[in-house]
């Protein structure tokens, strides 16, 4: 008998968070704004919420992940494909699975980019270098910190 590889996400959005996602799921907008306070847990909202189910459902998802700079970018990554819940202590998302060992995403971290087993890819970029952030033909574009990125970039190189 074939084990089959399962993917899961150790991570269920708090009341405020869940609210977020019920309003963009009725909402058609093309562009959204969250302003939300320190500590409301942004990332990991984007990551688990917005991020990873068309990631995983849709095969050959990009993905465009823009932030002021690379750390911030980079945020995704640190604190929740390879973040610890503080709660259960369990990482947020398991890279492998622990039953077949199946690979289910790798960082690479030179192109700073994130390849998933089904084609699909996060690109991590900073507005510093807003050349790298022209449109390919994304299917999502999540801004991190959006309010210290400069409204020429967003219109220039985003819109």
């Amino acid at each position: 008998m074939t084990k089959i590889a399962k993917f899961k996400i150790n991570y269920t959005p708090h009341t405020g968070q869940q609210e977020v996602l019920d309003a963009i799921m009725a909402s058609e907008a093309d562009v959204i704004e969250i302003i939300c306070s320190r500590g409301w847990g942004k990332t990991l909202f984007a990551v688990g919420s917005l991020a990873i189910p068309p990631t995983v459902k849709i095969p050959h998802f990009q993905l465009c992940w823009i932030a002021p700079n690379y750390k911030i970018a980079r945020s995704p990554i640190d604190d929740v494909l390879y973040g610890i819940n503080e709660d259960t202590g369990e990482r947020f998302i398991n890279d492998t699975c622990q039953e077949t060992g199946f690979k289910f995403f790798d960082y690479k971290k030179g192109d700073n980019e994130v390849h998933w087993w089904n084609g699909s890819k996060w690109f991590l970029r900073s507005a510093d270098a807003p050349d790298s952030i022209v449109s390919k033909g994304y299917n999502m574009i999540i801004i991190d910190e959006a309010a210290i990125l400069l409204q020429e970039t967003f219109q220039k190189q985003i819109l």
